[in-house]
């Protein structure tokens, strides 16, 4: 529980958001939901969230969602292609967006089944879009404020955790924020992993979102015992030669160690992950495949990366690397 020199901040926030209960269900056993994030721009968490997933469904057999709730939409371009995503997100029934919508207005207009689409190489991979109409989002939530509500940040966990049961993976791409979405995410979800680039700057905001996650959490477990954990730090966009980004890593991995002793935030197994990932123009290209990165250019030194980071968090997760035969 919070302690009670936070329980003002967490008291004005219970007043703003109304009542009701925990967590809808805690997610069921081998399932694992991770949300990718980071209220940094430009650290490549959606190129991390998709090729991740790619690697899980292809290359480790798991069945995954991936869900886009990011209003840039950039998830659903890359992977459904332009056109295709611009079908389906004038269907809002067929977006991210209808979760919330669901709450907000009391429907049940969004089903697994119909609101998914599937890569044609790799069924095991379901993909949500989401779409440019969630500008308004953050401002709808707020007003989720009625006794027969779940809270606002409750809204994803209630309807996620009614189909997580049959995936392997849930993996959320958040918004470059903080704001009410990637609340959600982090409380629906068990597991954070973040992004960064081994830069001054980004070093500076991890300690920030650590922070950030902290009150979170604090706030989060005034309504349920269970929390996402930050079980790792991505380091993105690195490029070999730039030498003098080996101390910033260095300095990145040493706060990382502390903290986890010291903060309830992270796993105790949380790390730096060993796999760094490089600058390279094959993820730049993928895109342009709609494709993972390990489906588009199998055999590309990128691909070999995130199977190599894939198998790194599988291993953090408790989740055994063996590729599954079913």
């Amino acid at each position: 529980m919070a302690k009670a020199s936070k329980g003002s901040k967490a008291e004005g926030a219970i007043k703003a958001i109304g009542h009701g209960g925990g967590k809808s269900a805690k997610t069921p056993a081998g399932t694992r939901i991770i949300a990718f994030a980071n209220f940094k721009g430009g650290v490549g968490k959606t190129a991390c969230a998709v090729n991740v997933a790619g690697c899980l469904a292809d290359d480790f057999k798991r069945n995954v969602l991936l869900v886009d709730l990011d209003v840039q939409s950039s998830l659903g371009q890359w992977l459904l292609g332009p056109q295709l995503w611009l079908n389906r997100s004038k269907h809002l029934e067929m977006t991210s967006y209808q979760i919330f919508r669901d709450i907000i207005h009391g429907n049940h207009a969004w089903h697994v089944e119909t609101a998914t689409w599937s890569l044609e190489t790799c069924p095991k991979l379901k993909i949500c879009p989401a779409t440019f109409e969630m500008i308004n989002l953050d401002t709808q939530l707020h007003h989720v404020n009625k006794p027969t509500q779940p809270r606002p940040f409750q809204c994803l966990d209630k309807i996620i955790k009614d189909v997580c049961y049959q995936f392997d993976y849930v993996i959320f791409d958040c918004p470059p924020n903080m704001y009410m979405t990637t609340q959600n995410a982090i409380f629906c979800a068990d597991f954070i992993l973040i992004p960064t680039l081994p830069d001054f700057l980004s070093k500076a905001g991890l300690r920030k979102l650590v922070g950030f996650l902290t009150d979170l959490r604090d706030q989060f477990l005034l309504y349920d015992t269970d929390s996402a954990r930050i079980a790792g730090v991505i380091i993105n966009n690195f490029d070999i030669t730039m030498k003098t980004l080996i101390p910033e890593i260095d300095e990145i991995s040493a706060y990382v160690e502390q903290a986890k002793h010291e903060s309830k935030v992270f796993l105790k197994q949380a790390r730096v992950f060993e796999q760094r990932m490089h600058k390279r123009a094959h993820i730049a290209k993928a895109p342009d495949e709609s494709l993972p990165i390990t489906m588009a250019f199998p055999t590309s030194k990128a691909a070999a990366e995130f199977r190599l980071l894939t198998r790194e968090i599988m291993e953090v997760l408790g989740d055994d690397p063996a590729i599954r035969t079913s």
